[in-house]
């Protein structure tokens, strides 16, 4: 009995020395390298990591992006070293992660500082045209602005510029028109950009307008006569000088015009003519919305140069309690009227 005894004490003793002797698997180390500062234009960067394991070997690399001002493209994300393309202004964060033979991993981290573009050295020149049409360009950056003279050719030049877009702009002598410039950016390394030519417009003059209202003929141009134009209709109007005591005030409204033809007017809205006569404080009204009717002709209508010739004839009712008796337009017509875009 006591060898049996024995026997079980001793191979339990071995057992346990056996399980306190195994040694435990040691976690791998990662480097991710030196911090890194770059400065645009360049956009990339390498990134050069290592990773060891004491007691094995290390078997997988992962990097990843913790934080920066957007997202980076890791060009090898399981490779111990890799490059990190379209960076942006600011500062990242990359992680690289090692994983040994058992399955253990190990991390480290990195910066990448990307610091802005140096000042630019670029220009912008252009020319106007014609060029006795602008007494100087301006170009705009924000709050910066500044000017190039122009030569007799019509050529100006911006030269030294910063790295930023800016609004090219003539200032038109009189006779010509405000353009609405053009945006222009300058990247880093700044190009030396050339514009095409920028062509003034010339001041419209509207054309004239007549008709004969009560046997009596009326014709009158710029600044008495007008026609606008915008994506819900189209007007055109006239008005005898505002300083006489006995005036008048024409205007037809049209809808979706975009071409030459035939409008009827009359019992609507999108279709009408109104007749104002200011007769000292008294305003008498005649209309086609509540019963009148007339009809415009555009012969022609030029979008290019946006003028536009017509007749009209109308026949418009009272439209006021202090508004007697139709009256008739005959003979009504416009000649190369300027239509402004609203």
């Amino acid at each position: 009995m006591n060898q049996k005894l024995s026997v079980v004490l001793l191979t339990f003793t071995l057992f346990f020395g056996c399980k306190k002797d195994k040694p435990e698997n040691k976690v791998p180390v990662a480097s991710a390298g030196y911090s890194l500062v770059i400065t645009l234009p360049t956009n990339s960067a390498s990134l050069v990591g290592t990773g060891a394991d004491a007691d094995g070997q290390v078997l997988g690399y992962l990097w990843s992006q913790v934080s920066g001002p957007g997202s980076s493209s890791i060009v090898n994300p399981s490779s111990p070293s890799t490059s990190v393309n379209n960076l942006l202004q600011g500062t990242y964060v990359f992680q690289l992660m090692v994983t040994d033979d058992k399955g253990a991993t190990g991390v480290d981290t990195t910066s990448v500082v990307v610091n802005p573009s140096p000042h630019s050295t670029g220009s912008i020149s252009g020319s106007v045209v014609p060029a006795n049409g602008a007494f100087v360009v301006r170009a705009t950056s924000g709050t910066f602005t500044i000017s190039s003279d122009i030569d007799s050719l019509g050529n100006f030049n911006f030269r030294g510029l910063e790295y930023g877009s800016y609004l090219i702009q003539p200032y038109p002598t009189a006779g010509y028109l405000k353009s609405d410039g053009i945006l222009v950016l300058v990247v880093a390394p700044a190009p030396n950009i050339t514009l095409s030519p920028i062509n003034l417009q010339p001041t419209h003059s509207d054309g004239p307008m007549e008709y004969t209202l009560d046997s009596v003929v009326y014709r009158l141009s710029n600044p008495y006569t007008y026609a606008r134009s915008d994506s819900n209709g189209f007007l055109i109007g006239s008005n005898t000088e505002l300083g006489q005591l006995d005036h008048w005030s024409v205007s037809v409204t049209l809808d979706g015009v975009n071409g030459p033809g035939s409008y009827p007017v009359g019992n609507t809205s999108n279709y009408n003519f109104s007749i104002l006569r200011y007769v000292g404080a008294t305003v008498y009204s005649w209309g086609t919305i509540s019963g009148g009717s007339g009809l415009v002709n555009i012969t022609t209508m030029d979008t290019a140069s946006r003028r536009i010739s017509g007749t009209f004839t109308v026949t418009a009712v009272p439209e006021s309690t202090n508004t007697s008796g139709n009256v008739i337009i005959s003979d009504g017509g416009f000649a190369n009227l300027y239509y402004a875009k609203h």
